[in-house]
């Protein structure tokens, strides 16, 4: 069986397919396309679907803010995020629910920063790369971004 998992934002959506057992088989960063919000949640609609398909997945997770800390929630930067930040990052999640759901993949929510204390603490950014890398020693030597290593550390968890 075959896991996507998704840590979504506005820009930049992490995701990661593994197979039961914890086989990394592809990991990656959606960007999303487009001038206004419409075309750039279309886009991301589209290109989750891709995935699903080309990957053969069968379940899906996606990290889903129950809500949102202004002091715990930063851009890439570590500038705290603004309340339109926040909604459209909550639109994006909404979107690949959406996308899911429309292909009738089975999904699991994971809510923000509660998955991450079965790993024995709130894992930090950094933290998330290193545990990636170690998870599946391919990573070692290639760079990921935050939000792959969150995707990647969501579906090991749930693999």
């Amino acid at each position: 069986m075959r896991l996507i998992a998704f840590d979504p934002s506005y820009r930049t959506t992490g995701f990661a397919v593994v197979e039961s057992g914890g086989n990394l088989i592809t990991h990656g960063i959606i960007r999303t396309s487009g001038d206004d919000d419409c075309s750039k949640f279309s886009s991301l609609f589209d290109d989750v679907q891709t995935l699903c398909t080309k990957y053969h997945v069968e379940r899906g997770m996606v990290e889903k803010p129950p809500s949102f800390s202004y002091r715990r929630s930063t851009n890439s930067d570590g500038k705290p995020l603004n309340f339109a930040a926040i909604q459209k990052n909550s639109q994006a999640t909404a979107v690949i629910l959406s996308a899911l759901g429309q292909m009738r993949i089975k999904v699991v929510e994971s809510h923000a920063h509660q998955w991450k204390l079965c790993y024995g603490k709130n894992l930090g950014k950094r933290d998330m790369i290193a545990l990636a890398k170690r998870s599946f020693p391919g990573l070692k030597d290639k760079k990921i971004s935050d939000h792959e290593a969150e995707a990647i550390c969501m579906a090991l968890l749930n693999s």
